[in-house]
């Protein structure tokens, strides 16, 4: 992903309701009318899987590149829920206003992510929608899982 995208001000896009959805790197379907939008979702993905260096920054770019984007703004609030909980609300607002032209796959992530945030946390109902979510038809979710055993398998390994 190239570094020369602006992000003092939202992309200019066309509405992402009259574009075919695009796909994620692992195949979901995500509905933006911006790639820059989609490779800064993706570049999100890779900065969690390494070890969440640069995850807050990654997917704080995702939605500047398209604020109608309910992915984007979902997976920017619950990067930014610890650090700053007002303006992760206010992004989990935008992904709510964006729900009605959103995939069914971004309504699931939406959902799953709401239940970990606000006065209403249910663990037990956010550990079942991430069990949804990781089951998504065509999923390429197994590859989370096997990157995750890995990782804590080397952290039980280096650890005294």
């Amino acid at each position: 992903m190239g570094d020369d995208v602006e992000l003092s001000s939202p992309a200019t896009a066309t509405s992402p309701a009259t574009e075919k959805p695009r796909r994620d790197r692992w195949g979901h379907p995500v509905r933006t009318a911006s790639a820059a939008c989609a490779a800064a979702i993706d570049a999100y993905y890779e900065a969690v899987l390494a070890y969440g260096r640069g995850r807050v920054a990654a997917a704080l770019r995702a939605p500047l590149l398209d604020p109608s984007c309910a992915l984007a703004n979902a997976l920017a609030a619950h990067a930014l829920a610890s650090q700053n909980p007002t303006r992760a609300s206010s992004l989990l607002a935008a992904a709510a206003n964006a729900l009605g032209e959103a995939t069914s796959y971004e309504r699931m992530v939406f959902r799953a992510i709401s239940c970990l945030m606000g006065s209403n946390k249910d663990e037990d109902a956010a550990i079942q929608m991430h069990v949804e979510v990781f089951f998504f038809p065509s999923s390429f979710s197994w590859y989370f899982l096997i990157r995750f055993i890995r990782a804590e398998l080397k952290k039980m390994v280096f650890v005294e």
